[in-house]
């Protein structure tokens, strides 16, 4: 059964700014820029949303751009490309401000609005938009993100996830220049689930209300491995997705799968010391 492919992909395409615990001391240079240019690619092997795959195994390529200025306020860009011939490209841009409010605290807000999937057009079905909202918190043993998300559509949907990580680096370089390191992480999330009803699904009216009721989705762990080369990031990922509150009329069932990307990040004005 097929649904809509923004939700099969929202994950894979949706541009954050990285909020999380600093970085260890390693390397010697340091970067005192005005802004940033983040260009990233990502491949999954399956493509979820809320952890879900709705039993389908839809490989996905996505590529993401974002412009950051020193104030915080960002553009961003994406791509997707589905591993389906009867799928068009995923395109989606937004507009957000990301910031350090203390030494703890970080923020971040964000809108986006996407557009694509070549067999939207029967259901109608073929644009979204999405307001965001993060807050960042760092605990020293654990940082601990709560983003709330409204998905933007007919109907909406309400979204708040709870992450938490702890981010680890080795004390030398690898061949005298890789930086390695990995932040595992663990995530919780609450919301509803109309999409169902925006996709071919046929629900009953008992099957909708239950759609609107705002409760435990998902969980799911990820373990990030990644190297970094000055500003060349190369990642590996090893996924596990729990989703819950699966109604009967969705396969989707719990995953695990290796993921990867390559990311480079230009910086404007840079200072070495």
């Amino acid at each position: 059964m097929r649904i809509a492919s923004w939700l099969l992909v929202f994950i894979c395409s949706f541009p954050l700014v990285a909020l999380g615990q600093e970085q260890d001391s390693t390397q010697e240079e340091s970067v005192d820029s005005t802004s940033f240019l983040w260009i990233n690619t990502d491949f999954q092997p399956v493509s979820t949303f809320l952890a879900r795959d709705f039993g389908q195994s839809l490989p996905a390529f996505s590529f993401q751009s974002m412009y950051l200025t020193k104030s915080g306020f960002y553009v961003s860009g994406s791509w997707t490309r589905f591993f389906d011939p009867d799928l068009t490209g995923l395109v989606g841009g937004g507009l957000g401000y990301s910031s350090s409010v203390s030494e703890k605290l970080d923020l971040d807000l964000g809108a986006w609005l996407y557009s694509g999937g070549s067999y939207l057009n029967s259901v109608g079905a073929d644009r979204m938009g999405v307001l965001q909202g993060v807050l960042g918190w760092d605990w020293n043993v654990l940082y601990s993100t709560f983003q709330v998300q409204a998905i933007l559509n007919q109907p909406s949907d309400f979204v708040i996830a709870s992450n938490h990580s702890r981010y680890f680096q080795l004390n030398q370089l690898l061949w005298g220049k890789g930086l390695f390191s990995f932040e595992p992480k663990a995530s919780f999330y609450f919301g509803t689930t109309n999409f169902y009803t925006l996709g071919n699904f046929v629900l009953t009216e008992q099957e909708t209300l239950q759609a609107s009721r705002f409760t435990l989705q998902a969980f799911e762990f990820v373990l990030p491995f990644s190297l970094t080369f000055q500003n060349l990031e190369l990642k590996l990922d090893l996924n596990f997705l729990q989703p819950l509150q699966v109604p009967d009329y969705d396969s989707s069932s719990s995953r695990f799968f290796l993921s990867g990307g390559i990311s480079y990040l230009i910086p404007f004005q840079k200072k070495t010391k």
